[in-house]
């Protein structure tokens, strides 16, 4: 059976197609249609983009798209993961807790023993001589007995309310797409299943796209369109010459998406 870039080498020749030719029909690069037909990864940018690539040049050539995309090496989309490294807590046995407790009782003991023989010191400074220390009855004070009629009354004391809080930002409840051109660039917008614009911006040029549901374009030189989403700047698509189908919805944005209408030649 041959291989991806076999197929799409002999779609070409058996039918006199040039790189060149189909480099300005695709709007894909002359070298990536290369790396494709040589299945040299390396030379190609992201994996995303590269099954955009396939989806277009299948369909130019006449194969199915979907036929080409599962010769795809898909081992080449799987992310690498770290190896995850668990760090236990040293866990302290009964000793080592008993061993605490009673260093703090100690110190503890050891603090209320000179307190008391220091304040038994600092008195006995201060009487005169012959005079003993008064005795804890002749310490304490007196206080006259409190009548039930004479205490005041008690009051609750007033308990705060909790602070109201501000109700959550709504959701956006609509799709705004707004792209300004900092290369010439062409593009095929489709709002809500409706095509509104196909035509080339130039660089300087800017347009905005407003929908219900959903925003999809095409896209001819990645590179030279800036994106903004619902006042979000989402920057520059993608790289120089890249072609990408982009879809924008209220709170997301997807690559490699069917398009809702058929699409211009």
């Amino acid at each position: 059976m041959a291989g991806l870039g076999q197929r799409l080498q002999e779609a070409r020749e058996r039918q006199g197609l040039s790189l060149e030719g189909l480099e300005a029909s695709t709007r894909i690069k002359r070298a990536y249609l290369v790396a494709l037909e040589e299945e040299d990864y390396g030379k190609l940018p992201h994996p995303t983009y590269v099954k955009a690539f396939l989806k277009t040049y299948a369909s130019h050539l006449g194969l199915d798209p979907g036929e080409v995309l599962e010769l795809y090496p898909q081992r080449d989309l799987q992310p690498i993961m770290a190896p995850v490294v668990r760090l236990e807590r040293p866990r302290l046995g009964a000793g080592f807790w008993v061993a605490a407790i009673s260093l703090v009782f100690v110190v503890s003991g050891l603090a209320l023993y000179l307190y008391a023989v220091y304040s038994a010191s600092w008195i006995s400074d201060l009487l005169p001589s012959g005079t003993s220390a008064p005795t804890r009855e002749e310490v304490q004070p007196k206080f006259p007995p409190i009548s039930a009629a004479a205490s005041p009354s008690l009051v609750a004391p007033a308990v705060p309310t909790a602070p109201s809080l501000a109700p959550p930002t709504p959701a956006p409840q609509r799709v705004e797409v707004r792209g300004r051109a900092i290369a010439a660039t062409w593009l095929w917008v489709v709002v809500d299943s409706t095509a509104v614009f196909t035509g080339t911006l130039q660089p300087g040029q800017e347009r905005s796209w407003v929908a219900q549901e959903k925003v999809f374009m095409r896209v001819g030189n990645a590179g030279g369109l800036v994106i903004a989403h619902n006042g979000q700047d989402r920057g520059v698509l993608g790289k120089n010459g890249q072609v990408l189908d982009v879809q924008w919805t209220r709170d997301s944005m997807s690559f490699d998406i069917n398009p809702p209408l058929p699409g211009p030649r």
